[in-house]
């Protein structure tokens, strides 16, 4: 797994952790009060949530927003190419992938930010991956068609 793929399963771990109620007897008392839902037997209170195992998150999309030509000479392994300029006309293309975090990246980092601006706009769970030298120290590799 790569470090970017490692960085969004541990900020949703995170996530989900905050998201996740006060385990049942865990209530505290205020100025030596019992609280009313301490004499709700166990029994009865209702189960909390387990959160996500890391394994269970969905893996990122790769997104390359640069040109075809630019794709061709290399690109992260599975990514999907929509330019930057085509992402607004192209969303449909990506309804299939919304429950996923899409990874976007380009040269330099600049079509990233703009391409990261529609997507989170539309919606999407989205990380700017910035320029292929960030991508690659993050741990991507690039390959060839």
């Amino acid at each position: 797994m790569n470090r970017i793929t490692l960085a969004v399963l541990g900020a949703a771990c995170v996530l989900a952790a905050c998201a996740q109620p006060a385990p049942a007897g865990a209530v505290r008392e205020h100025a030596g009060v019992a609280p009313a839902t301490a004499a709700v037997p166990q029994s009865q209170a209702p189960a909390a949530p387990q959160p996500e195992s890391p394994a269970a998150q969905p893996e990122p999309l790769f997104l390359d927003v640069r040109t075809a030509p630019e794709f061709a000479a290399g690109h992260a392994p599975g990514a999907l190419l929509i330019p930057h300029d085509q992402l607004p006309r192209r969303l449909a293309e990506l309804e299939p992938y919304r429950d996923r975090p899409l990874v976007v990246y380009c040269r330099t980092g600049h079509r990233a930010a703009i391409a990261y601006q529609v997507l989170h706009q539309a919606g999407f769970r989205v990380i700017n991956g910035g320029g292929l030298a960030a991508m690659q120290a993050a741990g991507v590799h690039f390959v060839a068609p």
